[in-house]
């Protein structure tokens, strides 16, 4: 079954035991103008929007399943009453209003010598009912992981790397000196004579390492592109 359209339970549909189409289908959309003069010419500006109208032409046969004489005046008892519904184009509204059925034409008839009718068409004019919602169609966005071009912003984190100050060299060289100078008291002369060598070597080796550090260079920032993080090494005081 091929479903066409919908409005107040009349379904325009195709199958195989039943066909209630429709043809014709017209839609206009129009403003209600006032004139207006300026300069000696004329034009026109808008005042309002008209009502939006549909209008289309509905079979009826028995060969194709319908009743035209129950259909027809039924169509034209709800134009009578002005019936008001949306109008649906397969599962969506065809516009965002109500329709009201303001107009129904039965023609086309044909009647057999029973009484029975066999055939009618019903011109139809709807008019709009209500104001146009601001409701859309419902779209469905997929966003594409693999999509290209466009730039991409990358957060970069900085981390900062904060100096401890050591030792210095002045600081060490003065407790070196002092621990010298007390073993020396606590000692014999030759004792005294052989630890100072001993620490005065260990004292000169510190001296060097801790020289050599302070006099490296500031190393070139390092940036590691795949996690977008940036790492500083400071030169040591």
């Amino acid at each position: 079954m091929t479903n066409i359209g919908m409005w107040n339970g009349h379904e325009f549909l195709v199958s195989p035991t039943l066909i209630r189409s429709f043809t014709g289908l017209q839609i206009t959309g129009s403003s209600e103008t006032e004139d207006k003069t300026a300069s000696k010419q004329k034009y026109v500006k808008r005042k309002n929007g008209k009502p939006t109208e549909i209008k289309m032409t509905i079979h009826l046969n028995t060969a194709i399943g319908t009743d035209p004489k129950e259909e027809a005046l039924a169509l034209v008892e709800e134009a009578r009453t002005g019936k008001v519904d949306y109008f649906y184009i397969g599962d969506q509204k065809l516009l965002t209003c109500k329709m009201m059925l303001v107009d129904a034409q039965v023609t086309e008839t044909m009647i057999s010598s029973t009484g029975k009718w066999i055939n009618a068409e019903v011109k139809l004019t709807f008019k709009q009912a209500s104001k146009n919602s601001t409701e859309k169609a419902t779209t469905t966005k997929k966003s594409s992981s693999g999509s290209s071009g466009g730039s991409s912003k990358t957060s970069v984190k900085k981390t900062s790397t904060k100096t401890t100050k050591s030792t210095s060299t002045k600081t060490l060289v003065t407790g070196v000196a002092k621990q010298v100078a007390d073993k020396a008291k606590s000692s014999n002369t030759s004792t005294a004579k052989a630890t100072l060598a001993k620490t005065t070597v260990k004292a000169a080796k510190a001296i060097k390492k801790i020289t050599s550090a302070a006099n490296k260079s500031t190393t070139k920032k390092k940036t590691t592109k795949a996690t977008g993080s940036t790492t500083r090494y400071s030169k040591t005081k």
